[in-house]
């Protein structure tokens, strides 16, 4: 299997267009996001991709941590919760 390493990220940042699926409204917001990942850099890459795609827009800090995983390792990266 692929070297990854568990990381759990916190994104300050805005709601831009609301998602009725996550019940999300405009406005600020944090997302969260577990991730297996490469490194550090990958996993923030994938929390701000994922949350473009969810109408969330990152604009403040993002905290990165290693973290005990709560889903089983892949042969590649992916993100969850």
């Amino acid at each position: 299997m692929t070297d990854l390493t568990h990381y759990t990220l916190l994104a300050d940042g805005e709601v831009i267009e609301p998602n009725a699926e996550f019940g999300t409204e405009a406005g600020p917001a944090i997302m969260a996001m577990k991730a297996w990942a490469k490194d550090a850099e990958q996993a923030a890459d994938m929390i701000v991709a994922i949350g473009e795609r969810l109408g969330f827009r990152p604009d403040g800090e993002l905290q990165v941590f290693v973290t005990e995983p709560g889903a089983p390792k892949d042969a590649k990266p992916y993100g969850y919760d």
